[in-house]
């Protein structure tokens, strides 16, 4: 594996980690809501109460979530079978190049979060994050979809000279 191959690496893990828990939080938090809705109309009772008398609890059980959650990412990227690429080119430095500009989005949105949590509420607002969100999107979606494409053209690469030498 060569220099830019681990380059890559390095860039897709710190996305992941990255990444993670954004994904948890809003994806654990649309889904608790609507559970929350559901259970309150069913039983027609303040579940407001239980909620805030148990608080630490769901935080627990959150935060158990969100291991198991990043256990179950890590275990599906080590499963993935990628051959590494023999001669990455231009194209594959420059995916990995935009992957790193779209870390620089991460870093400004946790930033962003960070002290939102050090000044306490209304020092932030959440439509600052939409440029950071679209930052990430657009260079992080750029960047992998270069790697991918480069790593295609290479496998495609590797069945025709499979195919021609017999």
């Amino acid at each position: 594996m060569n220099g830019r191959e681990v380059s890559y690496n390095f860039a897709k893990w710190i996305a992941i980690f990255g990444l993670s828990p954004l994904l948890y939080v809003f994806f654990g938090t649309i889904t608790f809501a609507f559970l929350v809705n559901i259970i309150n109309r069913l039983i027609i009772a303040d579940i407001d109460a239980f909620l805030n008398t148990h608080q630490i609890l769901f935080m627990a059980a959150a935060l158990i979530g969100y291991l198991i959650f990043l256990y179950l990412i890590i275990r599906r990227e080590k499963r993935k079978n990628i051959q590494s690429i023999d001669q990455p080119n231009n194209k594959f430095l420059l995916g990995v190049f935009l992957i790193y500009i779209g870390h620089l989005g991460l870093l400004s949105f946790y930033a962003l979060v960070i002290y939102g949590i050090l000044k306490g509420p209304g020092s932030s607002s959440g439509i600052f994050s939409i440029p950071m969100i679209l930052w990430m999107l657009i260079f992080y979606t750029i960047g992998f979809n270069i790697v991918a494409n480069q790593r295609f053209s290479e496998m495609l690469k590797r069945k025709n000279e499979k195919e021609s030498s017999t």
